[in-house]
């Protein structure tokens, strides 16, 4: 082997120009193919944030649903989540001027999904969420997060009778403190930030600045619309979709406002659909003008490099053979010079793709870096896994073990409810974390265990804590409902039975000084 190593150095040596000319191409080529790979896989995740962002909870939106409605609607057993957003004007200037709102109720924000980029909603009066633009437009800055916890004051407009995008009259100053910055994924897809009211209210744009509140003036004139999420992500079913339409028709019949949009789909199906490859990506949107430019320019680097690498290596092969004749002639086996061949051009391969690695990584930062400073892009890396990867694969006992290890010293006590199928792995989580934490309980299999102990480090255990519900029921369900899915295997809408109830519980007795459990008692009331 050193023999071997001395041979190829002392050849490179003498070679150095072919030698650097070899691991230039080999660096170049390594470096805007990946640089490519990455810039297209992080595309495909920025759809992907797009994806949850678009599809949210599954809703129906309404303009100016009246409060009987409303409170009619919120007491519907159909309705899983309502919230509601109101639109009170418009800041700005007398040029550009930009609609502003409010939560009303805070599930609004939830169903919405409106993501930020830094910072936090208002808690309190004085405070606001600004969009990212908004402040790029108004203060000509590239920074926008940079101004979390600075105080603004926009020109106040009121709002039109017809709720149009026109401007309206000046009535005053407004002052906030900026407390967080959301974030749209370019300029270019501003116009998914407006719901199409339909032709009579034409478009009137969400709320781009959100104040707390009390710094609201509401009443029965202010302009409301209405979030209603029929099912939660887990429960959209084939039925989804009529039943969606049975209960906007309902709601039409007794209010004569029919819902201006609707999705029947989940953000987590859409995205899993795409991830496992279900659904084609939309090639026409969802590479953005800049990233196709990036593409190419590495297509063609990676052809020029490929050409340049193979011509060079023709060239060294051919007189790299002569000097190897050499070396066969003074009694080199054909083994031993094979060996070298592999050797010589490994070397070459291992350190040109390490070195082409780094430098491609390093220019993909500083790329995501620009998009993020200049176009507000997120910065999604290409060589992370998906939201929807991730639930899946993730590994429960690592990261058990490194959300015990954050919260050692910074709390008293850790109490984990470990939320599982198999008794298995709640008995093995719990003497895997055993002394580390005060207290570990199962739940998922609704019947509560008899296994309750203080395991031998310390720490108190139950494999399930069984629950609370109807007694004479499937796990809290009604049985008929359950006897059907089992019967037909078809999916059937889970209802809660009714009837007596009972109620499982744990009672742990903790030591105050040493903040050990010295107790454990189940509790069973029928």
């Amino acid at each position: 082997m050193k023999t071997n190593l001395f041979l190829i150095t002392k050849y490179w040596r003498y070679h150095k120009k072919q030698f650097a000319s070899m691991l230039t191409s080999i660096v170049i080529l390594t470096a805007f193919l990946l640089i490519a790979l990455l810039m297209e896989r992080t595309e495909c995740r920025r759809q992907y944030d797009d994806k949850l962002r678009g599809s949210s909870k599954t809703f129906y939106l309404y303009s100016n649903l009246g409060s009987d409605a409303y409170e009619e609607m919120s007491q519907d057993k159909r309705v899983s989540m309502i919230g509601r957003t109101a639109i009170c004007g418009k800041l700005g200037n007398d040029k550009t001027q930009y609609t502003y709102g409010t939560y009303i109720d805070d599930t609004a924000e939830e169903l919405e999904y409106v993501k930020l980029s830094s910072g936090r909603f208002p808690e309190k009066t004085g405070e606001a969420a600004v969009y990212d633009y908004v402040l790029e437009d108004m203060f000509f800055t590239v920074d926008p997060d940079s101004y979390v916890g600075k105080e603004v004051t926009f020109d106040s407009y009121d709002l039109d009778d017809t709720y149009l995008l026109r401007t309206g009259r000046h009535v005053g100053q407004i002052t906030f403190t900026i407390t967080g910055v959301l974030c749209t994924d370019s300029r270019r897809d501003l116009k998914e930030n407006r719901v199409d009211w339909g032709s009579d209210l034409s478009e009137v744009q969400m709320p781009t600045i959100y104040l707390w509140r009390d710094d609201c003036d509401l009443d029965e004139n202010t302009f409301v619309y209405t979030a209603v999420s029929l099912y939660g992500d887990d429960e959209i079913t084939e039925q989804s979709e009529s039943a969606m339409e049975e209960f906007a028709q309902d709601y039409y019949d007794k209010t004569g406002i029919w819902p201006r949009s609707g999705r029947s789909r989940s953000a987590a199906e859409d995205i899993c659909n795409i991830t496992l490859g279900n659904e084609k990506l939309n090639s026409e949107s969802y590479l953005s003008d800049s990233v196709q430019g990036i593409l190419y320019f590495s297509v063609i680097a990676v052809i020029l490099s490929a050409i340049s690498l193979f011509g060079v290596m023709i060239t060294v092969m051919s007189e790299r053979q002569k000097s190897l004749d050499i070396v066969r002639d003074i009694g080199a086996s054909r083994i031993k010079v094979a060996w070298i061949h592999i050797l010589e051009w490994g070397i070459l391969l291992v350190s040109g793709v390490i070195c082409g690695g780094v430098v491609g990584i390093t220019v993909y930062e500083v790329i995501l870096e620009i998009q993020s400073r200049f176009l507000r892009l997120p910065k999604l890396r290409g060589y992370t896994v998906e939201w929807c990867v991730q639930q899946i694969t993730e590994n429960p006992f690592v990261m058990a073990k490194e959300m015990v290890e954050n919260l050692q010293g910074k709390v008293d006590m850790i109490f984990i409810d470990f939320h599982a199928e198999a008794t298995a792995e709640k008995i093995a989580m719990g003497r895997f974390l055993d002394g580390k934490i005060t207290a570990l309980f199962g739940t998922h299999t609704h019947v509560q265990t008899a296994d309750e102990q203080i395991l031998p480090e310390g720490t108190a255990y139950i494999t399930d804590l069984g629950m609370t519900g109807p007694r004479d029921s499937v796990i809290g369900m009604d049985a008929k409902v359950s006897f059907k899915r089992f019967e037909t295997a078809l999916p059937e809408k889970y209802k809660l039975a009714e009837g007596e109830c009972m109620l499982n519980a744990v009672e742990f007795e903790v030591d105050d000084n040493t903040n050990k459990v010295i107790s454990i008692k189940r509790i069973q009331i029928q």
